[in-house]
């Protein structure tokens, strides 16, 4: 199977209209083609780059790692709204459970 690729300096446009490039800042709206092990129903929106456009899907870069997404899960941000998600999940680290009365 051939799958074309956008490192030509190529855009893809989106069923939704989106046109993404490559660098491109880049906010998810879904957990990706695999699963993740986060709650199937809960809405995780993380920021990322761009970096690679395929035929179905979207490569983007995370904070920690790299993942696929497909168009329609992907939604365009400003850099400063990237810079902004950034800070606040630096801000926000992961709260340890406790046990015991509250």
């Amino acid at each position: 199977m051939n799958i074309s690729t956008a490192k030509n300096g190529c855009e893809r446009l989106c069923p939704l209209n989106q046109v993404f490039e490559i660098g491109q800042t880049v906010k998810t709206t879904g957990t990706g083609l695999e699963g993740d092990k986060f709650d199937k129903n809960k809405k995780v929106s993380k920021p990322g780059i761009v970096l690679d456009c395929y035929d179905f899907f979207v490569l983007v870069q995370l904070q920690h790692s790299k993942k696929c997404f497909f168009y329609n899960q992907l939604e365009i941000i400003t850099k400063k709204e990237y810079q902004d998600m950034i800070i606040k999940k630096q801000r926000n680290p992961i709260k340890v459970l406790h046990h015991g009365a509250h």
